[in-house]
């Protein structure tokens, strides 16, 4: 303020000297109070202009440490404005708006920039007006070993109506000082006008591009800081698990990107997790056997951008002792099936799980309609899938096509499964005493059978307790699934067959039963398929 109080001095002189004479001084006001605002101007623009080289040390220093801008906000309080910068690893920074650092009619503001060197190095070193700051002889980098800051220069109006640095930032004290060099540049022009993000440093920034934001210095040197671009998978999380049964589950990408890793960690014992990248699946395998030490617990999977982790997802993996009544069975990702009975439930001991999917194809084509297959448990439908496997296998002219239900339930199975009596884990075609105890696991029930009457008497064919699917289908739907019909007129096949005499000889009917009222019978034709449906069961 030298140079103010130095003015006002001189006007204090001129009013003693002509202190009896008439005098208009209001040029000489207009004049000190104009030049004590440039110097306002100039100090806040001093303040700013070091904030800012703070902030672009802090923008190379990001860049060198592959770091990530998440956002670019606009402020305009406190003033000046300017910018926050956020990023992924670093604190946020600031950037302000200033001056735009043009000259003043008798001064300048020295324009700090930085620049890379060697070109392609991706090391940068301090410049002022065009040229290297040097401290002792020897260039200033903007950062310092593996990334760390280097140096930040500071620069002071001084006393004398110059520039002054500080390439070591260490100065102290008002300039001329102690460790302040001076820049031979006036300082007692206009500030210039306030502008976008000058602060004689910054000559724009640019954040209209989707991968990077640009700063552009007044030096000519630009800078690009990519953007974080948000990466993140999708994916449907299985409930039910079956022994030693793989669920590949395909995941779609969320992000801007594809991700570059996607890995598991925290894996249970003895369970499995592999993801294919190519394929975009994880692959989840449980244990052949489950004991106490492997029963399931929580898995992660690990989504990055090369050594940058974006997202991570918790699965839990419940043994198949630890689904519920209402859970949903996956397979290839895909909701297929609903549980209806838990595994180790008291009235079974085993699960059961009915298809979320239902089909109206016939039981058989016509031609093989009247055939003995040997499907005639009435309490095991895989005794069933099994018989039809082997009668399939022992005749050459017979095929899964003529025998269409069938057909549908072995495609769910991947069309090359090997039936066995006890097979768990594989879908198969429901015998009478598998939808008899789904009405009794949907009511509460214990589990019972109702069969074919020797008389007319409907309560010996008809479910003996009353009952309520309502419930029952709305988890149905909840999962995905189509409602059972309840339609009186519409029935469900069974996979078992009957034997019916007629007058041309013996004939083979399939069972049906209703969802209207637990009706079983025995007497429809095995290609009837106006209103017949199959469902699908799966034991595990």
């Amino acid at each position: 303020m030298r140079t103010t109080k130095y003015i006002l001095g001189m006007i204090l002189t001129a009013a003693v000297l002509l202190g009896g004479c008439k005098y208009d001084d209001t040029e000489l006001w207009d004049a000190v109070n104009g030049q004590a605002a440039r110097i306002a101007a100039l100090e806040q623009w001093q303040t700013t202009v070091n904030s800012n080289i703070s902030t672009l040390q802090g923008l190379v220093s990001a860049l060198g440490d592959n770091d990530y801008i998440t956002g670019v906000t606009p402020f305009a309080s406190p003033e000046p404005g300017g910018y926050t910068i956020t990023f992924s690893k670093s604190s946020p920074i600031t950037l302000y708006h200033g001056t735009n650092g043009t000259n003043g009619k008798d001064g300048s503001t020295p324009i700090i920039g930085v620049e890379e060197y060697p070109s392609g190095s991706g090391v940068y070193y301090w410049t002022i007006n065009g040229e290297w700051l040097t401290a002792d002889g020897k260039k200033m980098a903007v950062t310092g070993e593996k990334g760390a800051d280097g140096a930040t220069p500071k620069l002071a109006i001084g006393s004398d109506g110059y520039w002054y640095i500080s390439a070591n930032g260490t100065a102290t004290g008002k300039a001329p000082g102690t460790g302040w060099v001076s820049t031979g540049v006036k300082a007692t022009g206009d500030a210039g006008e306030s502008g976008g993000s000058g602060s004689g440093l910054f000559s724009s920034v640019d954040n209209s591009h989707p991968d990077y934001v640009t700063f552009t210095l007044a030096n000519g040197t630009i800078i690009n800081l990519p953007k974080h671009r948000a990466s993140g998978i999708r994916f449907n999380r299985p409930e039910v698990f079956i022994i030693n049964r793989e669920q590949v589950i395909p995941y779609i990408s969320t992000g801007t990107w594809e991700p570059t890793h996607v890995w598991a960690i925290d894996i249970p014992t003895e369970w499995k997790i592999s993801v294919d990248m190519s394929d975009k699946t994880i692959t989840i395998t449980p244990p052949v056997t489950i004991g106490p030490a492997n029963s399931g617990g929580t898995a992660k999977i690990l989504v990055a951008d090369g050594d940058l982790v974006t997202a991570m997802y918790e699965l839990t993996l419940n043994s198949v002792s630890n689904n519920l009544y209402g859970s949903t069975y996956y397979e290839n990702g895909k909701a297929a099936g609903m549980v209806y009975i838990p595994t180790g439930d008291s009235r079974d001991g085993k699960g059961r799980i009915i298809s979320l999917e239902e089909s109206n194809a016939a039981w058989a084509e016509s031609g093989y309609d009247y055939d003995q297959t040997g499907c005639d448990s009435y309490t095991n439908g895989r005794l069933n899938m099994a018989a039809m496997a082997a009668y399939i296998r022992d005749n050459n002219d017979k095929s899964w096509s003529n025998f269409p239900a069938f057909e549908w339930i072995h495609t769910m199975n991947g069309g090359t499964a090997n039936y066995t009596p006890d097979a768990t884990g594989l879908w198969y075609f429901p015998a009478p005493a598998d939808l008899q105890y789904l009405f009794c696991a949907a009511s509460g029930k214990s589990l019972q059978t109702w069969g074919w009457p020797d008389s007319d008497n409907q309560t010996d064919y008809i479910a003996p307790f009353e009952f309520d699917l309502t419930d029952f289908n709305t988890k149905l739907t909840n999962n995905e699934g189509i409602a059972l019909s309840i339609d009186k007129a519409k029935t469900y096949r069974l996979s078992k067959e009957q034997e019916v005499p007629g007058e041309a000889g013996k004939y083979y009917y399939m069972w049906s039963i209703s969802f209207n009222d637990g009706e079983i019978a025995n007497t429809a034709g095995k290609k009837y398929n106006k209103n017949s449906l199959t469902r699908a069961i799966l034991a595990f």
